[in-house]
């Protein structure tokens, strides 16, 4: 019964507008995830992903904050302690951030929530997909990342 739970898949998705890769655990090879993309692993190798520390898996504090890769698995996500409301960079996350009305408080929001380089880049790769047009905001990420946007 154990067995065929840990041959079962779990959606892995990566939150970085590059691609990730990683050496399994459990078999010989390399995993590579797309950027912005979405796989499917075995549980059991998200599972050692998690229990061997991969920081892709559990972010900056060990519990998914600010992780590239974002386990779609209520319970990998409760065994780890990784919360609903995971610290990272989600579009939804970004719709919110983007709707907020006045630059002081998504320029808050915005610079609280970007701790790791791929974050940085995420922000001007959803500006450019979702073609935002908001001069001042667009303005503040391109200094707080060091990037023109070229749309």
């Amino acid at each position: 019964m154990q067995e065929t739970m840990l041959t079962e898949k779990v959606k892995v998705t990566n939150l970085a507008p590059w691609p990730v890769y990683f050496k399994r655990l459990q078999n010989l090879g390399d995993v590579e995830v797309q950027a912005n993309s979405t796989i499917t692993l075995d549980r059991g190798e998200v599972e050692q992903q998690c229990y061997s520390g991969n920081v892709l898996f559990l972010g900056t504090d060990g519990h998914g904050a600010h992780a590239h890769l974002v386990i779609n698995d209520k319970a990998i996500r409760d065994q780890f302690e990784i919360p609903d409301d995971q610290a990272v960079m989600t579009d939804d996350f970004l719709d919110k951030v983007f709707a907020y009305k006045t630059l002081a408080s998504f320029s808050k929001k915005v610079k609280e929530s970007t701790v790791r380089d791929y974050e940085r880049h995420r922000l001007i790769d959803y500006i450019k997909r979702k073609k935002i047009n908001d001069f001042e905001k667009v303005r503040f990420v391109e200094d707080l990342v060091g990037v023109k946007i070229q749309m």
